[in-house]
């Protein structure tokens, strides 16, 4: 407002005699009064933003839909809750199609409901991408996936037989491995992968874990941030603390060493227990190309999780530990402070398990 009294003190002035510097001076003058007004307008939006899962608790009086949206509320990262592509018909359309799944066979049902909340309902991963039209991945999957499986008598079966072996030849050519350079990260959101018909092994291991959720199989990720030349060779009990290059991704150093880069997979509930899946290769439980490798990491110690086997989750682990421990062991899992991601070193938003144990027996 004072920068537009300015300007009409200028022209009133001498409005006859207004010299090419004064009207540069007043063009100046406004366009800083409206940048500064167009920014004040974008905080007072963004600061007025709705919570998505408060107007989404609103709009429904289902009890369980609203214990749903209140599980994912309470665990959902920050920037969930002011990001413009959560929105709360969004999360109605997830929890909905979530609870259809798990109403749809009878070894879905059979999922014990705090796995469900924390391991089928959730609507991401990892730090997947949100926003649409790569992100709406349910209602695509759900109706792609569970014709597949409505008919298979267990979840065991659902898991092999079903997704894991019928989800990667929805597209010509089949959906495939391409790896990406240590620190880096190929199609990360669900559908981009469909798109592109191929991911980094982290794209395939979210991809697959998301395909399990669809049709109401609890699933997450798991794997490790350093491996391949760095351990012992099964059977030996020294694995090396560091890799030979470093073990940071930083900025400017985006690589920290190639032969010692990430792998991840996927992990399912089954029968009580967790268990892990290849994604396109063994179809088979707790079976596949990188056991051997899975042999050489070591259990963390502190806040050093380079070389140790890590599970994602939804809500934050220790919680879980504490309250589910019958569904997530202390004798298996390990609640640790994060998933770490080696795309995205610094982000410690992803709640996470040290699993190691588990795979070294």
């Amino acid at each position: 407002l004072g920068g537009c009294r300015l300007a009409m003190g200028i022209l009133r002035t001498s409005p006859r005699r207004i010299t090419w510097t004064t009207w540069c001076m007043l063009f100046s003058i406004l366009t800083v009064v409206g940048v500064k007004g167009n920014r004040q307008k974008t905080h007072l939006i963004s600061q007025s933003r709705e919570d998505p899962f408060e107007m989404a608790l609103r709009q429904t009086d289902d009890p369980f839909a609203r214990k749903c949206l209140e599980y994912l509320q309470r665990w959902a990262p920050a920037s969930d809750k002011s990001s413009p592509n959560i929105t709360a018909a969004f999360l109605l359309t997830n929890v909905e199609l979530a609870i259809a799944a798990r109403n749809a066979t009878t070894w879905a049902r059979a999922v014990p409901e705090p796995v469900f909340l924390n391991d089928v309902l959730p609507y991401a991963v990892l730090s997947e991408p949100r926003g649409l039209p790569d992100w709406d991945w349910r209602s695509l999957f759900f109706k792609t996936y569970m014709p597949m499986v409505g008919a298979l008598p267990n979840i065991s079966a659902a898991v092999e037989a079903g997704i894991n072996t019928q989800c990667w030849s929805i597209t010509t050519p089949p959906i495939k491995f391409l790896g990406s350079p240590n620190c880096e990260i190929n199609a990360y959101a669900p559908v981009t992968i469909i798109k592109q018909k191929y991911s980094s092994c982290t794209g395939l291991a979210v991809y697959v874990a998301l395909a399990f959720r669809s049709v109401g199989i609890p699933a997450r990720v798991a794997g490790t941030p350093h491996w391949n030349k760095c351990g012992a060779p099964a059977g030996k009990s020294q694995a090396c603390a560091a890799c030979p290059a470093g073990d940071l991704c930083t900025v400017g150093n985006q690589s920290s060493d190639d032969a010692c880069g990430n792998h991840d997979w996927a992990e399912v509930f089954v029968d009580g227990a967790w268990h892990f899946v290849d994604p396109e290769g063994s179809k088979s439980l707790d079976s596949g190309w990188f056991v051997d490798n899975t042999k050489m990491q070591t259990v963390s110690v502190g806040s050093f999780l380079n070389h140790s086997i890590v599970a994602s989750s939804w809500a934050d682990s220790a919680y879980l530990q504490a309250t589910y421990p019958e569904y997530y062991r202390p004798t298996t899992s390990k609640p640790i402070s994060h998933f770490p991601m080696v795309w995205e070193w610094h982000n410690e938003n992803v709640p996470g398990w040290d699993v190691t144990q588990r795979y070294l027996k």
